[in-house]
């Protein structure tokens, strides 16, 4: 699988004749290798990290260690994300590259909100979104709009929530960048989910997976809102569908998110037909993997649920453990 873009920088990679061009070459690569294969896109990193440091190439090493901790990040690997990334953000400190700073602390602020940790969080959105203004970079303030839209999300203020994104997707439609639309449209699509506008939703979720490709991580977070939409609409057959394609692709290429979703949302859509085994199995499996990438929203999410299984089982010790 290749975009147009992968194929336009593959194609000019051989031809540059500098170091550093080819350096930033390989993490443009990596860049767009991350949307649909997160171990080709670090391990390209890797090899632009040791070039880097090979030819003492500064803003190079930054890069790399932004491109490999957000990899990490991808993978669920928290820790060794915080960790390129704090180190990105030493050494861009050191060059004084403002802009590779603040994005160094977006991606913390995604990571921490991940944690659970929103008030760490909200700190280096914050950061991020003071630098931007600073820099006049309005593309990428819509973004981190974007982000603390999120944050809102997650304190259960969809009204904030909402309109945050709203101010974000104002900025994001004018540039047009096809990724951070369809970070919004997923965003937007969520909001409106939680606020129980299931047209809009709908509405979103298509056009996020309309802007992508199949088998992208991209794509396939699309397919899980949708499948979750259908669920909630009590289209059951649709959202049964969805949740099984998202989840077979998810599983296939380490999507962490997807993988959560629409494990979650088989388990209650298993439960509301009360097939009660199958409905553990997937409660379970998204428990598992929320734990094993410390992602403590989720975790909350599929212990009420599990409780609620527990409870039709007549399993009363392990629905109040």
């Amino acid at each position: 699988m290749s975009t147009d873009r992968l194929t336009q920088l593959e194609d000019l990679l051989p031809a540059l004749t500098t170091v550093n061009d080819r350096i930033n070459c390989l993490l443009d690569i990596s860049s767009e290798l991350r949307l649909y294969d997160t171990e080709a896109a670090l391990k390209m990193a890797e090899n632009a990290l040791l070039e880097s440091v090979s030819a003492e190439y500064k803003f190079g090493i930054a890069r790399s260690k932004y491109a490999i901790g957000t990899c990490f990040w991808q993978k669920g690997l928290s820790e060794d994300g915080i960790k390129y990334l704090k180190e990105t953000l030493a050494i861009a400190n050191e060059i004084k590259n403002k802009k590779l700073e603040a994005k160094a602390n977006n991606i913390l602020g995604n990571i921490y909100r991940d944690l659970g940790d929103l008030a760490v969080a909200f700190r280096y959105y914050n950061r991020a979104l003071n630098t931007f203004q600073k820099l006049n970079e309005e593309e990428t303030l819509g973004v981190v709009m974007k982000n603390i839209s999120v944050l809102h999300f997650d304190l259960y203020d969809y009204d904030n929530a909402l309109e945050y994104a709203l101010k974000s997707e104002i900025i994001v439609e004018k540039y047009d960048n096809k990724f951070r639309k369809f970070n919004l449209y997923i965003t937007l699509g969520n909001i409106y989910f939680k606020k129980e506008d299931t047209e809009n939703a709908l509405k979103y979720f298509y056009k996020a997976l309309h802007l992508s490709e199949p088998e992208t991580s991209t794509y396939v977070l699309a397919q899980s809102g949708i499948g979750k939409v259908y669920f909630m609409q009590n289209q059951l057959v649709h959202a049964k569908e969805y949740l099984q394609k998202s989840l077979t692709t998810a599983n296939k290429h380490t999507y962490i998110e997807s993988s959560i979703v629409s494990t979650f949302y088989l388990g209650r859509l298993y439960l509301q037909e009360n097939d009660f085994a199958e409905a553990l199995q997937y409660f379970l499996q998204a428990l598992e993997t929320a734990k094993f990438h410390k992602r403590k929203h989720d975790m909350m999410s599929v212990h009420e649920y599990l409780a609620i299984t527990y409870e039709k089982i007549n399993n009363i010790p392990e629905a109040y453990k």
